[in-house]
């Protein structure tokens, strides 16, 4: 007979724990309600580090005592790209209704690996929504993944076995030619990565490097420019690309300088010209080494975007007339 007690995960009170989940999303609603009045980020002190650095515990600590921890140590010490002032990368701020979401789909425990079940259809109608939004045939498939990093992962496979030229699926890479995958050397290193996983090896050393054509400025800026990416004429310039002209710019003897007009001093702000705009480019010099550059910084803001309106550009209207005074 067996005699060994019942193992469970439920909670052991389950109204208390229903007052304990309350308290955490009432808490996490007043995080999110007063958090554009916190600042974007903290510094996290020493003593927190200490207390993220423990032994491995051999008991459980409870449910308060591990929320009481995340409040102390984790909540006030995020990334900040929860916060609506956050500008720093390009994650997304999340939302509240995330919080929900993210609860309701902790509720339901979601494998999605098949079954009958109702995730596989919310995935495919959210694909069928998506092929119609951005016009993709309506035989098209696809995957609702984790993010942008395992996207590109799952992408570059589907390019490999639908481009190489010969079944890789069925007959793998050994014995057959070496695929490349071109890329610029500012791809994020989540491409890289993929490739490795894909059994292409390391492909850093087969980068295609940029190209710019530069000519004397049209627009009142510094210079003009036209960026080349690998089978692409870009309709900008990059950032890393916008830099390098504009370090080119201020050192003597170089191409660019020779057509470029350079203001003044050790801090040289430069407008790099191209086909759709400028980008301003800061640099400042080493006063002690006239060819060494300091620092080079970008010259952006967004305040034009927070206002809410179209700024169209004064030079793409035509020259005004003047009206003719009547007598």
């Amino acid at each position: 007979m067996n005699t060994l007690p019942e193992e469970t995960l439920d909670p052991a009170e389950w109204d208390e724990f229903r007052r304990f989940a309350h308290r955490a999303l009432d808490d996490s609603i007043d995080y999110l309600a007063g958090l554009r009045d916190e600042p974007v980020w903290r510094p996290i002190p020493e003593a927190v580090r200490q207390g993220l650095t423990t032994p491995l515990p051999r008991q459980g600590a409870g449910a308060d005592a591990a929320y009481r921890e995340f409040r102390e140590l984790i909540l006030p010490y995020a990334a900040g790209n929860a916060h609506p002032r956050f500008w720093g990368w390009v994650k997304g701020n999340g939302t509240p209704m995330g919080v929900v979401s993210e609860m309701l789909m902790a509720t339901m425990n979601v494998n999605a690996t098949g079954f009958e079940q109702s995730s596989t259809y919310v995935e495919l109608q959210v694909i069928e929504w998506f092929k119609e939004l951005m016009g993709y045939p309506t035989r098209a498939s696809g995957l609702l993944v984790s993010g942008g990093s395992v996207s590109n992962l799952v992408g570059m496979n589907v390019a490999r076995s639908a481009k190489a030229p010969f079944a890789v699926r069925r007959e793998g890479l050994s014995g057959h030619a070496r695929l490349m995958y071109y890329t610029s050397t500012e791809t994020h290193n989540s491409a890289q990565k993929a490739v490795e996983l894909m059994g292409l090896g390391d492909v850093r050393t087969k980068s295609h490097p940029k190209m710019c054509l530069i000519a004397a400025p049209r627009q009142g800026g510094s210079i003009a420019t036209r960026s080349f990416i690998p089978h692409v004429c870009h309709d900008a310039i990059g950032v890393l690309a916008a830099v390098t002209v504009g370090t080119a710019c201020v050192l003597e003897g170089s191409v660019a300088q020779g057509i470029a007009v350079v203001p003044a001093g050790a801090v040289k702000t430069l407008s790099v010209e191209h086909p759709s705009g400028e980008f301003s480019v800061e640099l400042e010099l080493d006063p002690a080494r006239s060819q060494t550059v300091k620092r080079a910084a970008l010259v952006r803001t967004a305040r034009l975007i927070m206002r809410g309106e179209v700024m169209v550009p004064y030079a793409v209207w035509p020259t005004p007339r003047r009206a003719k005074s009547t007598p």
